[in-house]
């Protein structure tokens, strides 16, 4: 019988090579010899969401929580997934799972900032999408995603603020960038804009 560490650890080299039906089915052999390994279906959920087939990722997330209900990262996962499949009120119910386990894992909050975004709660993203920021500061992808949310909200201060927060740690982002030229170019419209109206009412 084979050692599960060892396919384990060919599923994580398969994974990180991008070879995701590999990883699987090392993962699945691992499962098979150790079935109540709750990090292997953990596991298995995350290489089926890089494969972007969320159905299969929920089921094995699933099995994780079966085993361990109070795994907070599995709840994390299964919410971000349920996200990706605009399934966003059971992506709050674990969402929010997951904070009444650990109410300190930047994650969590991160993915429930991007749920009230996807429903136009912008208020609420923001307020979670700050509470990630504290616990993970030097994350650009969550300063990324405030300054997205308040581009929406046309608050470009702000949006430029927190977009320009974000390239100070990842300055090869592309999609930050982007952002960050639509946020400028509004702003200076707002500025022409504003300039022309006090001509008008001098």
């Amino acid at each position: 019988m084979s050692d599960p560490k060892d396919l384990i650890n060919k599923a994580l080299n398969h994974s990180r090579n991008g070879e995701f039906d590999l990883a699987i089915e090392n993962y699945k052999k691992a499962a098979k010899i150790t079935p109540d390994d709750e990090s292997i279906y953990c596991s298995l959920g995350a290489v089926y969401s890089k494969k972007a087939e969320y159905d299969q990722a929920i089921r094995n997330y699933k099995k994780a929580i079966d085993l361990n209900p109070d795994n907070f990262k599995a709840h994390t996962a299964i919410g971000s997934a349920y996200i990706k499949n605009k399934k966003y009120d059971q992506a709050l119910k674990h969402l929010n799972k997951s904070l009444s386990i650990n109410p300190n894992y930047a994650k969590t909050y991160y993915n429930l900032g991007n749920a009230y975004s996807k429903q136009g709660e912008y208020d609420l993203a923001i307020d979670s999408y700050k509470k990630a920021l504290l616990l993970s500061p030097k994350s650009s992808k969550i300063s990324y995603r405030l300054g997205l949310v308040y581009k929406f909200k046309g608050d470009y201060e702000r949006s430029a603020y927190y977009l320009n927060k974000s390239l100070s740690v990842n300055p090869n982002d592309d999609k930050a960038k982007k952002a960050l030229k639509l946020v400028e170019d509004a702003r200076n419209k707002m500025k022409q804009f504003d300039s022309g109206a006090k001509i008008f009412l001098k």
